[in-house]
């Protein structure tokens, strides 16, 4: 190879994209020809500098001034003010009734007495078949509920914090109900 063929390899070299053989001959080519190591230098020292620059990572308004220039105008889709509070308002409310319905379970639960569980724990067969299909409608119900409730967060909430607060105002609510649900000690006498 000569070296017009070697220093179209360098820059391969460089990004190490280079298979290991071919590496080993270019370097092997480098120890003794002072252009191509010269070239070599170079581009390794381009590459350190682009590899140093600082990601840029455009505004919103980028794409805006893309179709300005273009002649085209942006299309904002904004749904009005009182139908965005009202979808985040209907949210926390389903938020809410969500963590009730949590608490009201937990301490359903917490509170059957042993003569119910005994009593589950003779019909075994009937308790599962009933809890089973129970649990199917109500995985069928909670699909298409999620699916909704993504399709319309979606189109709601472009470009909004409301899921963020959402998200914090889940585990606050989380919080409470575990605080909620713990029972004091009994005091024994």
């Amino acid at each position: 190879m000569n070296c017009n063929e070697h220093k179209q390899k360098i820059s391969e070299l460089v990004d190490g994209v280079l298979p290991a053989a071919e590496a080993a001959a270019l370097r092997a080519h480098l120890r003794r020809c002072p252009g191509c190591r010269r070239e070599h230098r170079l581009l390794r020292m381009v590459a350190g500098s682009v590899a140093a620059l600082p990601q840029y990572r455009p505004g919103r308004e980028f794409n805006d001034r893309i179709l300005l220039a273009l002649g085209h105008q942006p299309v904002r889709l904004r749904l009005p003010v009182w139908l965005r509070w009202s979808i985040a308002a209907a949210g926390c409310a389903g938020l809410a009734w969500t963590g009730l319905v949590a608490y009201a379970l937990a301490s359903r639960l917490s509170l059957v007495g042993a003569l119910r569980a005994l009593q589950l724990a003779a019909h075994p067969q009937e308790t599962l078949s009933a809890l089973g299909l129970s649990l199917v409608k109500l995985g069928f119900a909670a699909g298409d509920a999620l699916a909704f409730l993504c399709k319309a967060a979606g189109w709601t909430l472009k470009g909004s914090t409301l899921p963020l607060q959402v998200g914090i105002a889940a585990v606050i609510a989380c919080a409470l109900v575990s605080l909620l649900s713990r029972r004091a000690p009994a005091a024994t006498n």
